[in-house]
């Protein structure tokens, strides 16, 4: 495949590993090993935002066409987990959070769940634990990208770099002041729900759209010299993160820039024959192609 980066595969792995290993709480020497793990969520965020920014530079580029292949890929492992969690939760779950868990499915069918869960709950409340479908809002998310960038991309194309930008600060400036800003929703403050919102999530899908238009510029081989060291920078920055970053609280905030930036920076290497010794680790690359279903 001519555009193919085998370390975009490779950071998609470590992102969802490391989301895994977060949920499933190994306790070592009575440690909670991947405090970090929900920063993966991030990482998998900047790829997405870069990987489909790319997608409407091709000269066949079609609206209706990428959002019926976005569709496919989505739903059928959506439907399958919905179909297994409730056939499961209707053994487990008592009457009233089987009923919420209704209203979980036909969120996630109206691609909706993330301001569902939004109203409902906080992610990190123990209440979580009735709510098995939890995880299925960055599924949400990720479609309302997609809706978001077909709009920009079609009405504000001669105007696209400003654009993005512009949306890139106001969702970032949305980030830093919603701890100050309070809403009289179930009496909870916005900064509990940062977490679910594509408003406060948007700059960092656009700074992976930010470096999909900077690759699109033929200039860039020319002019960057030292993209052969930006893949390892990226991962010091994003292993960092995750040694650094154990408190989910009020997350995402201004150290989510931390692995957003590091992320952005692999990717600004572009390296479709990486030789690089952990992001293009066989092992890794195939748990990356994956990573959806995981």
């Amino acid at each position: 495949m001519k555009n193919y980066n085998p370390e975009i595969d490779g950071l998609r792995a470590i992102a969802v590993l490391t989301v895994i290993l977060y949920h499933i709480e190994i306790i070592v020497f009575d440690n909670i090993i991947s405090k970090s793990g929900f920063i993966g969520v991030d990482i998998f965020i900047v790829i997405s935002g870069f990987v489909i920014t790319r997608l409407f530079f091709k000269k066949d580029f079609s609206y209706t066409i990428f959002i019926e292949r976005r569709l496919r890929r989505l739903f059928p492992a959506l439907l399958f987990l919905i179909l297994i969690t409730t056939l499961i939760s209707y053994f487990l779950l008592l009457p009233q959070h089987f009923m919420n868990l209704g209203q979980s499915i036909v969120a996630n069918i109206l691609l909706i769940s993330n301001f569902l869960f939004y109203y409902q709950t906080d992610y990190w409340d123990y209440a979580v634990f009735t709510k098995p479908l939890l995880h299925t809002w960055t599924i949400a998310l990720e479609f309302q990208f997609y809706i978001f960038i077909c709009l920009i991309f079609w009405i504000f194309k001669k105007n696209l770099t400003k654009i993005i930008l512009t949306f890139f600060f106001i969702s970032l400036i949305l980030l830093i002041f919603s701890n100050k800003i309070s809403f009289e929703v179930n009496l909870r403050e916005l900064n509990l729900n940062n977490y679910f919102l594509i408003f406060t999530r948007l700059w960092e899908f656009l700074m992976g759209s930010i470096v999909a238009l900077i690759l699109n510029n033929k200039k860039y081989e020319k002019e960057l010299s030292t993209k052969k060291y930006l893949s390892n920078i990226g991962l010091i920055l994003i292993l960092f993160s995750l040694v650094t970053i154990e408190t989910p609280k009020n997350f995402p905030n201004l150290l989510t820039f931390i692995p957003v930036f590091g992320t952005s920076l692999v990717l600004l290497a572009n390296n479709k024959h990486s030789s690089h010794i952990l992001l293009n680790n066989y092992i890794l690359v195939h748990l990356g192609k994956v990573s959806y279903s995981l």
